[in-house]
């Protein structure tokens, strides 16, 4: 959560502990943070960190425009124990992967396939109107999808994908 009284637009994230952590000054894009607002991240964690240990990270919220001087960040520290993942549940969640994040428009889609398929697209901007559907025949398993939206304005859009077995809905950061 932004704390803070300014708006932020990125995070820098460092592991504290344990040791050998393999994250450090891992950066994420939020946009436009407002105070009082939240928004989610994700990022993988393994070894040496394993199961029931204790995980710290510091987050430092940049403010908007505030280049390198750093003179309005917002520290946030937080620990969690890592649980353990081994079970006869469902799958984990498999996730869309997108890169680069942030860039110019101009990105790949790796879509989690089994089979050959018909993938959807609809792109929303900030203020959830669709701004943009399209459709494709036929990704294959493994393919980097590309998707050109240099056509669109600077910030930040939500860009939906949609197959007949998932649906993924992913933040687009146009830099």
């Amino acid at each position: 959560k932004n704390t803070s009284t300014f708006t932020m637009d990125e995070g820098h994230m460092v592991f504290t502990q344990p040791a050998g952590m393999s994250i450090y000054d891992q950066v994420f894009s939020f946009g436009s943070l407002l105070p009082g607002g939240t928004t989610p991240i994700s990022f993988n964690i393994g070894p040496p960190a394993l199961a029931g240990d204790s995980v710290c990270l510091t987050m430092a919220l940049h403010e908007v425009g505030d280049g390198e001087l750093h003179t309005n960040c917002c520290n946030i520290e937080y620990c969690f124990v890592l649980p353990d993942c081994e079970s006869d549940g469902p799958e984990p969640y498999i996730t869309l992967r997108v890169a680069p994040n942030p860039n110019k428009g101009n990105f790949g889609l790796e879509i989690p396939l089994s089979t050959v398929s018909e993938v959807k697209f609809r792109l929303f901007d900030i203020n959830n109107r669709t701004i943009r559907d399209w459709k494709t025949e036929s990704v294959r398993p493994g393919d980097l999808y590309p998707v050109d939206i240099s056509m669109y304005p600077r910030g930040v859009y939500l860009l939906e994908v949609k197959t007949d077995e998932d649906r993924w809905v992913e933040r687009i950061v146009i830099q």
